[in-house]
Parts: C-alpha cells; structure tokens; sequence
C-alpha cells in the first residue's frame, strides 16, 4: 500500500474524479489503519458513482473499522443494486455470520454456491467450511474436498490460501495432526520456492504462520507456536490485504486465544488491546477481552458482556440464543471454565 498511494495520488492530480483510484486509495488506507480516511474516500466513489460495487466497498471500510451496521446496510444495497457481484454475497454472509446472523450467512453462503463455477465457487466453498469449523459443525473437511477438486495449484498468484489455511485448521481440529502437518508443509515449500518473506509478501504467509502456530501449539510446542505467532503480529497492517474474512482483526484474535489457552494472559491483554485499537467493535476480539477479565474475576467483566450482548442484539439482530448458546460458550472456553 506504502508503494501503491503516490502513484493513485499522481493519478487524482491529473483527474480528481477517477473512481478507480479513489476506490484502491481507500482500499490502501484501510490496510494501513487509517480507516477514518479510508471510509471518506469509499464514501466520495460512492457519491461519484452510485453504483453497486462503490456500496460494496463502502462496507468494506465501515467493517474494518467496525460499524457493522453500516457495513452490512451498505453490503445489502449493493446486492439490491446488482445481485450478480458474487464477490458481494460472501463479504455480506462473513460480516453478517460475525453479527451472529448464522441462518442468513448461510443463505447467502447457498446463493453464491448456485451462482458460481470455478475457483470463485471453490471459494463460497471454504466460506462454508469456515462458517462450520466456528460453529463446530460436521461436514468442513468434505467441502474443503469439493474446493480442491475445483481449484487446487500450486502457482502462487492464483493458489487460494484460504483453502489450504481451512483444510489445516479442520485436520487439526478432527485430530488428524499428521495430515495437517503435510498440508503445512506444503505452505512452507510454496513460501520458500518463491522466497515470501514480510518484505517481498504474498497472503499466503500470513496464513501458513498461523497454521503453523496452532499445530505447533497442538504439538506441545507452545514456545515455538508464540514465535510463529509472534511473527504473524509483525506483520501489522499486511495483515488486512485483500478484504474479509481473514483481515488483521481475526489473525489477531485468534493469537488472543492461542495466548488465553496458554494461560499467558498478560501477553493475550496486550495482543487483544492492540486489535481493539484497530477494530473496537470485532465480535471475537471482545469475547477475548471479555474471558481475560473473567480469567482475572475482574468486575469489569459483566459490563463487558452486557456490551457484548448490545451487539449482538443491534441491527441485524442475532438469530435466537446465539448469544447464549455460543458467544458465551466461546468465552467460558477461553476463561478455561469449560472444553
């Protein structure tokens, strides 16, 4: 991004209207944390333009900054606008799926499955992947199957990281830790044939270091697993390229809770202090926060929840008892009260 603003700066000189630019100018702010003038800008491609994909981006900047209501009413209006930007039905199923919105995501989730082909239906395909390993759901790692029979290459500009990123972290979760180990190899192999570093950086770095991480943890490793991690947060705003879902607030929510499980919770506070001040309203960064103050029988605590159930009882509303059923169950977990 660093690299990439002078040059679409020069362009806005020669042309102050060129939406292109002020659409990836915004984009570029929003990656470097300056998300107050990353909205201004999304909000002025609006303004010129009206059109479908400018409503798109607009939510995409209100969601890293976390207004979620405005992230979503923007998502619905590009949809309303054109429903054949397939991109739009899975931003808007992830923003909507972190608001507790299950049910919806999902459908949205379905609506691309039947609009798509390829590697973009390979990816609707992840989505749901994703959406059942947070909820604990059987069927991830068969979806994930069906992805890679779609789109599985190794060439590293058109690879979908997320894939390879669910596919180790539900091998994990089912236990099979000798498969994800050879799928996290396969990540590292990628990453040293093309030589990704923090410097010379493709997403799928970021990835494969927070694989890496959990299987290092889940190996009894837990120094190790605190370096990868710990490489991961160095990689500060690279972490918020391209859009959601994988943006910096959930790599970093989930260092948060690898540091939680741990029972290292100073290094945790520190990790999800630093993600709130980039995004104050992400769901699983306040659950984090919420279980470090439970873990410390803080009296702050029950604030935090009646918080975090204000969230959720916003526009949209969560589906029924989500709030009960698994945000707190998310939070007992990570306070260490239940498994």
């Amino acid at each position: 991004p660093a690299r990439a603003v002078p040059h679409y700066e020069r362009s806005l000189a020669i042309r102050s209207d060129f939406a292109p630019s002020i659409n990836h100018l915004g984009y570029c702010r929003l990656y470097q944390g300056r998300t107050d003038e990353g909205i201004l800008l999304l909000e002025r491609y609006r303004q010129i333009t009206g059109e479908a994909n400018a409503f798109d981006s607009l939510g995409d900047g209100h969601f890293y900054a976390g207004n979620f209501r405005e992230a979503i009413t923007n998502k619905e209006t590009a949809l309303a606008k054109d429903p054949s930007l397939i991109w739009v039905y899975g931003g808007l199923a992830y923003v909507l799926f972190l608001k507790g919105c299950v049910e919806r995501a999902f459908a949205l989730n379905q609506r691309a499955m039947d609009s798509s082909q390829g590697k973009d239906r390979a990816f609707v395909l992840v989505q749901r992947a994703h959406f059942k390993h947070e909820l604990n759901l059987q069927g991830g790692l068969d979806d994930i199957r069906a992805a890679r029979e779609l789109h599985d290459v190794d060439g590293i500009r058109d690879l979908l990281p997320e894939l390879h990123f669910m596919n180790a972290l539900l091998l994990l979760a089912a236990g099979r830790k000798d498969e994800a180990r050879d799928e996290i190899r396969w990540m590292r192999r990628i990453i040293e044939r093309h030589r990704v570093n923090e410097a010379n950086y493709f997403p799928l770095l970021k990835f494969f270091l927070c694989a890496e991480a959990e299987l290092l943890i889940a190996d009894g490793r837990a120094r190790d697993g605190r370096k990868a991690y710990e490489r991961l947060g160095r990689l500060g705003a690279r972490l918020n390229y391209w859009t959601p879902p994988f943006e910096r607030a959930h790599f970093t929510a989930r260092k948060a809770w690898a540091e939680l499980r741990l029972g290292e919770l100073a290094a945790a506070e520190r990790t999800i202090a630093e993600g709130l001040a980039a995004n104050p309203r992400h769901p699983d960064l306040r659950a984090a926060r919420a279980a470090a103050l439970k873990r410390r029988r803080d009296g702050a605590y029950q604030r935090r929840i009646e918080e975090l159930r204000g969230f959720y009882d916003d526009y949209p509303r969560a589906d029924p008892e989500f709030f009960e059923r698994i945000a707190l169950a998310r939070i007992e977990s990570l306070a260490g009260e239940t498994t």
